[in-house]
């Protein structure tokens, strides 16, 4: 859990406020949405404002967590008919009680994050006195789902109830450009771009020079992630710059897939806690995100940055957004093919002390705490 710096909200509107903060999942589910939320959420808490996070769970613990005195967590017991998209068990008379709960708690504001959950449509059920809704959009582009019957379902979705939830909400705030580019196929209100903070002075920890060049990679490992094109370029790099190495977190492969990879210097230390982030991006030299579609913001690729990790990356997770900080700090490929991902990192290892020497744009400033919390609550 990242440690507080003492920097105080300015919004005295805000102070002593509530706030229901809706999202299909967080922490300690794994994924750039679990952890914004919880970050949001923890900042608000300790800033004296009260927060309930209303999420799901797939596990069978379902109730309340208490955080701290003013953070606490209502988790609805759910399923998933589909990977990744749960559903309340409506069947259950537990989940009406806790629907109470949340009655009872009178929030002043509604945050919801991706309009393509069930659980961002709760607000609709306020037919009277609704609070000031909030809806955060963390999506660049329709469901892309392998099963064509999801991939259906999930737009019809998206062009009915997805509509009316942005339509519903007060305000709309976009993770990138990227995302507020994609959602005038849904809606024509206004929305601003508003990217997330970080406690920047967690990843800057010394580094120390070796004689290997560590590759890196921090995600899902989804499809759309991409994660077997970046191991296949990877092993075409090794077999020619054997002084190279790939340490792969966030999932994890069978044993037999590990000893196979070991051969090509491909380490899989398997899924990281949150705190354990800074200190994994300080062990590695340079950052590789080779996403094929969708993400709004990645919120690894930011903490990549901000460990002054080189990057090769392609257009995707709000990579473009991020061009400026990449710029003279690594590569945006075009795609994410073996080919592109493979040249990218011919590139950085051919420009490797070049990269290291030349000096480039500093992201801390942009990825405050502050600047979120006060971009997300400005003007209302």
């Amino acid at each position: 859990m990242y440690r507080q710096t003492g920097v105080k909200l300015k919004m005295i509107n805000l102070k002593s406020k509530k706030v229901l903060c809706i999202s299909h999942a967080t922490l300690p589910n794994i994924g750039g949405v679990e952890v914004y939320v919880y970050d949001l959420c923890e900042y608000l808490s300790k800033n004296d404002i009260e927060v309930l996070l209303l999420t799901s769970d797939i596990s069978s613990n379902p109730g309340i967590e208490i955080v701290n005195e003013k953070f606490k967590i209502l988790r609805i017991e759910s399923f998933t008919p589909v990977k990744n998209y749960p559903i309340p068990k409506f069947w259950r008379r537990d989940l009406y009680k806790n629907l109470s709960l949340i009655y009872r708690f009178k929030p002043n504001y509604f945050i919801t994050n991706t309009r393509f959950f069930f659980s961002s449509a709760f607000p609709l059920l306020y037919l009277k006195k609704r609070p000031f809704w909030i809806h955060i959009e963390h999506g660049s582009e329709f469901v892309n789902a392998e099963n064509i019957v999801v991939k259906i379902i999930s737009r019809i979705f998206d062009e009915t109830l997805g509509k009316l939830i942005l339509y519903k909400s007060n305000k709309i705030i976009c993770v990138s450009n990227a995302v507020q580019k994609f959602l005038t196929h849904l809606t024509k209100k206004q929305t601003s771009v508003v990217y997330r903070g970080f406690h920047s002075e967690q990843y800057q920890l010394v580094r120390k020079k070796r004689e290997i060049i560590t590759f890196g990679y921090l995600g899902r490992f989804s499809k759309q992630k991409n994660i077997e094109n970046a191991i296949s370029a990877f092993i075409k790099i090794n077999q020619i710059y054997k002084n190279t190495r790939f340490v792969i977190a966030g999932g994890r492969f069978d044993l037999q897939r590990i000893k196979v990879l070991s051969a090509y210097n491909i380490e899989n230390i398997g899924i990281i806690k949150k705190e354990e982030v800074p200190h994994y991006l300080n062990q590695i030299d340079v950052f590789i995100s080779p996403s094929i579609s969708g993400g709004g913001l990645g919120t690894s690729l930011v903490e990549a940055l901000l460990s002054n990790c080189i990057i090769i990356s392609t257009p995707n997770e709000g990579a473009v957004d991020l061009e400026k900080y990449i710029k003279n700090r690594g590569i945006i490929v075009k795609n994410g093919s073996i080919e592109e991902i493979y040249t990218g990192i011919k590139y950085v290892i051919d420009n490797f002390k070049q990269i290291n020497k030349t000096e480039y744009a500093d992201p801390q400033k942009t990825f405050t705490f502050q600047k979120w919390v006060d971009g997300i609550f400005a003007k209302i």
